[in-house]
């Protein structure tokens, strides 16, 4: 079977009415706007499933995928005549591979992952009356980063009886972030070059019931890992 997946979305702008509410000491408006402009998503992701039994697996799914995201922030404080524009465009790209097979009484699931994220951040200053536009410092490093995503993952389900099934699982994962700032005016005290690289092995066990009466009732045990992202 192949599944093609279109999408694309937008908005209109949005209001932080919350910041509008903000004042000053003298009980004067923080802020005369903040908005954050269309928000804007493409999808387009192609999935293959094959399901005719082979030596390793009785069912195979591989989904290719990319993304395109953009999202703005516009702000201006009260009385100022300048807009605070920020822009962010997001490119991401994915790939899955998950295998299922049956060894006895045994249940696998396994498969590989990855992803790849290109985030470039452009911002700048424009006089709402002449038009003209002034530096300003980028959300995130404005010569873009690079965000890689990569995991190995296994997971077995066994019924130990009519009631109880034991599920047990590993994952490993890998990240790395590379990031790079080219106008180093507003933050002189950063490297212009940020790298930064994780990974991790995790496991699970857990024991599942499923009562007679249609109750479910689990007990887990996980390890959990985060690595940084872009935004941290």
């Amino acid at each position: 079977m192949h599944t093609l997946n279109l999408q694309y979305s937008t908005t209109s702008d949005v209001p932080r009415y919350d910041r509008l509410a903000q004042l000053n000491d003298d009980g004067s408006p923080s802020f005369a706007q903040w908005y954050y402009g269309p928000q804007e998503r493409v999808l387009t992701a192609y999935k293959y499933s094959n399901t005719k039994a082979k030596k390793f697996y009785d069912s195979f799914h591989y989904t290719l995928a990319y993304q395109y995201i953009q999202e703005s922030r516009i702000n201006r404080r009260f009385l100022n005549v300048t807009d605070n524009v920020r822009v962010e465009e997001v490119n991401i790209g994915s790939v899955n591979l998950d295998f299922q097979k049956n060894l006895g009484k045994f249940s696998l699931t396994y498969g590989l992952e990855g992803f790849y994220n290109h985030v470039a951040s452009d911002a700048w200053g424009e006089n709402i009356f002449t038009f003209q536009k002034t530096p300003l410092d980028t959300r995130y490093p404005d010569g873009g980063s690079d965000y890689y995503s990569y995991a190995g993952f296994i997971t077995a389900n066994r019924p130990l009886n009519d009631i109880f099934t034991l599920n047990v699982g590993a994952r490993y994962s890998f990240v790395k972030i590379e990031s790079r700032i080219v106008d180093t005016t507003f933050f002189p005290f950063l490297d212009p070059t940020i790298n930064q690289q994780n990974s991790a092995i995790n496991g699970n066990i857990g024991l599942i019931a499923n009562t007679q009466n249609n109750w479910k009732i689990s007990a887990m045990l996980s390890s959990g890992f985060r690595a940084p992202n872009v935004d941290d």
